[in-house]
């Protein structure tokens, strides 16, 4: 039986992933701090081992014995530009050179990344892998740094990297934002200028993961996983509206009145020490009008075909969400 370390295992992606990775026959070595939520991993046949990015010493033994690597653990909000780069930077610099001098033969070294990583399109033609990277946030930096910091390793390690849009499915506290203001009638809309995403399913997602960290010809490569490549905010919201079966409303809710939640939001992290995911930086990702991104390159290489468009992905996820009464029937 092979062996998986997930790193971010305790959290939306990474749980799915430790679940799937189990249908697989896998022997599951999930990575998580003492003060970690275990809520989705309790019920999982899993190995915890505890450890953190920072701590060189604890990785080399997390590491030891392992067949694949699927390093998702990070940080996603941080008060300081330092803050992301400390995590997603030097954690990934840090879990690399255990490997190397742990455990060089393995057999994949997956590192999932970010869109953020690459920023936004510049309209409505999708970024490709092979695009310039022009990160507009500390985080996108910060993840890009850490694919760097992978592909230093290429010549030593097989490694890929993934790049997931925005993902939603069972679990996703993120959209599931959206879920909640369609369920009180309201269709939310960043400003009046049309704005577009990509989106991929959760199950997609650890779908193509899977196949990243099994093909040959995924090594040295950077792929983006995709679902649905160009989306706009209008049809996210119609298809959530249609799922439910009700009838909302489309609200524009004004950029500058969301940037004044984010600088108060920026205001109370400092007072607490508590960093937001609604923060300024933030504001940077949201007033974009083009996160899309080509999934032709996994398609090509991997053979990776999506299961769940937006038409099969959104209704599985709301009877989740009200299933588990995160909303009312």
């Amino acid at each position: 039986m092979q062996t998986a370390l997930i790193t971010g295992s305790n959290g939306f992606i990474g749980s799915h992933l430790a679940e799937f990775l189990l249908t697989r026959g896998y022997h599951v070595r999930c990575m998580v701090r003492k003060t970690s939520n275990l809520q989705w991993l309790e019920s999982l046949n899993v190995n915890y081992v505890y450890a953190d990015l920072s701590d060189i010493h604890a990785l080399k033994k997390v590491v030891d014995g392992v067949d694949f690597v699927f390093h998702l653990g990070g940080k996603t909000k941080s008060m300081t530009r330092e803050g992301y780069f400390e995590a997603n930077e030097r954690g990934t610099q840090n879990i690399l050179q255990a490997v190397m001098e742990i455990n060089p033969g393995l057999i994949r070294f997956v590192y999932v990344s970010s869109q953020a990583a690459s920023g936004p399109s510049p309209g409505l033609v999708p970024r490709k892998e092979s695009d310039l990277a022009e990160p507009v946030t500390w985080y996108g930096e910060s993840k890009l740094a850490g694919e760097k910091a992978v592909m230093n390793c290429a010549d030593k390690l097989p490694v890929v990297v993934i790049r997931p849009p925005s993902v939603y499915g069972p679990r996703d506290t993120d959209v599931f934002e959206i879920f909640k203001a369609v369920r009180c009638h309201v269709k939310p809309l960043l400003g009046w200028k049309k704005r577009y995403a990509s989106f991929i399913y959760i199950t997609d997602l650890v779908q193509g993961i899977y196949m990243a960290s099994l093909s040959e010809k995924s090594i040295g490569e950077t792929f983006f996983i995709v679902s649905d490549p160009v989306v706009s905010w209008e049809e996210m919201n119609n298809t959530i509206a249609d799922s439910m079966h009700i009838r909302a409303i489309s609200i524009h809710i004004p950029v500058f009145l969301f940037a004044s939640v984010a600088i108060t939001r920026d205001v109370f992290a400092r007072i607490t020490g508590k960093p937001s995911i609604v923060n300024w930086q933030k504001m940077n990702e949201f007033k974009q009008l083009f996160w899309i991104c080509d999934g032709s390159k996994a398609l090509r290489i991997l053979g990776f075909k999506p299961a769940y468009p937006l038409s099969k992905g959104v209704p599985v996820t709301l009877k989740w969400y009200t299933d588990h009464e995160w909303l009312k029937h």
